[in-house]
């Protein structure tokens, strides 16, 4: 139904498409989410490594749970949505330089490692859409900035779907085991999942499927955080489950986006 209603929806050039209005607070609800989850919990989200053996003292989780929650209300305000943006992308270069790169290169073998880097490029692309003027141009340099950045998101999106789809097959057992019990046929929903996956991922990078691959990648990753994350939180009484989920949703949230922008861009 979602699909449907947004597809069908007629916007003008000046008028973000209903997609790109879900995504964007979708988004930002999610880091704000985020946030709350380290106030709660004192415990970074899975987007943050923490070397177990090392662990830094509550009061950065805290610090950082604050600045995620100012951040995701900043995105959802016009006067801050830039600075909000601008801070976010910060946080975000500093994890896949400092943190997600350097430990995929250093272990490079397990193809698993590369998963978090792909996400984070993923999640800078939605960055640049959630503040990405619409169909219009804006005269400030940094909304130029992140305007052009945009042209990037089907690539970065792409790779992250088509990446995390081929790694069901050779962790096909495991994919399988995070599947609630009620669901029938792990096996088959973990196969399927992974070629939905890939054709997202291609979808996303042809100009006639675009809008649609997204739109569909959306709805499967939005249903995921009730699907598979809740559920394992709620059965494995693992509350970093939530967090995994929130980044569920945060990648759910650029795939609406950037299907809301797909006809703009065509455009």
């Amino acid at each position: 139904m979602l699909a449907c209603a947004a597809m069908g929806e007629l916007d003008s050039p000046e008028t973000p498409s209903l997609l790109l209005r879900i995504g964007r607070l979708l988004f930002a609800l999610s880091v704000v989410a985020s946030g709350i989850y380290q106030l709660v919990t004192s415990h970074f989200v899975n987007l943050v490594p923490v070397n177990p053996a090392h662990l830094p003292p509550p009061w950065q989780a805290y610090l950082f749970g604050v600045l995620f929650v100012l951040i995701g209300v900043g995105l959802l305000v016009r006067r801050t949505v830039s600075a909000a943006a601008i801070t976010l992308a910060t946080l975000l270069l500093v994890l896949f330089f400092g943190f997600g790169l350097r430990v995929a290169l250093a272990h490079a073998s397990m193809g698993y490692v590369w998963v978090d880097p792909l996400m984070i490029l993923a999640l800078l692309g939605g960055v640049s859409l959630a503040v990405s003027p619409s169909g219009r141009s804006s005269g400030s340099s940094v909304d130029r900035s992140f305007e052009k950045a945009t042209r990037f998101v089907p690539w970065t999106l792409g790779a992250f779907l088509a990446y995390c789809g081929a790694l069901h097959f050779p962790y096909a057992k495991y994919v399988a085991s995070l599947i609630p019990p009620w669901i029938p046929a792990h096996m088959f929903w973990t196969y399927f999942a992974a070629i939905a996956l890939i054709a997202g991922g291609i979808g996303v990078l042809v100009p006639g499927t675009a809008r649609l691959a997204a739109t569909l990648s959306g709805i499967m990753l939005f249903s995921w955080f009730f699907l598979v994350h809740i559920p394992l939180a709620i059965n494995t009484h693992t509350v970093s489950e939530v967090s995994r989920g929130f980044q569920a949703l945060q990648d759910s949230a650029v795939a609406f986006m950037l299907a809301g922008t797909s006809r703009i861009q065509k455009s």
